[in-house]
């Protein structure tokens, strides 16, 4: 499926709940967890977004690949960002992703540029490389 008719199709959330830190939702039987963190760089001070798909209670990978219901998952995820958004209203909020994950790097770019669509008080901030962790990073920002 291309990205960007994906991006449009993001209509199959499923339910989520929240636990302390976390966000949690189940899809045929595979696990997620989905935080936020503050992250602070020389440069940048952000909310750093993550999700993870959970190998048992305490562990996860980030690796997600061929777990299937992609729509299903990035269209909870999206809905996770609207209620953290809602409760937090951080200034930045940051994706981010190892450059050797290109399907996950050509997903948040295209998220990012779009973003106005699916949270309407952010805008693009900026893309760069993250060296020291071999990491893409998109940010974004609050318009006021």
């Amino acid at each position: 499926m291309k990205l960007k008719r994906l991006l449009e199709e993001l209509n199959e959330a499923v339910p989520f709940t929240k636990k302390n830190k976390y966000y949690y939702f189940t899809i045929a039987d595979n696990n997620y967890r989905a935080s936020f963190f503050k992250h602070h760089t020389s440069s940048n001070n952000y909310i750093q977004f993550g999700f993870q798909l959970m190998k048992n209670k305490k562990e996860g990978t980030i690796d997600l690949t061929n777990t299937g219901h992609v729509k299903k998952v990035f269209s909870t995820v999206l809905n996770i960002l609207k209620d953290y958004e809602a409760e937090n209203k951080p200034k930045y909020l940051a994706f981010q992703s190892n450059k050797n994950e290109p399907s996950r790097v050509r997903f948040y770019n295209l998220l990012v540029h779009n973003i106005h669509k699916y949270a309407d008080n952010y805008i693009l901030d900026k893309i760069y490389e993250d060296e020291s962790e071999n990491n893409i990073v998109f940010l974004i920002k609050r318009k006021n």
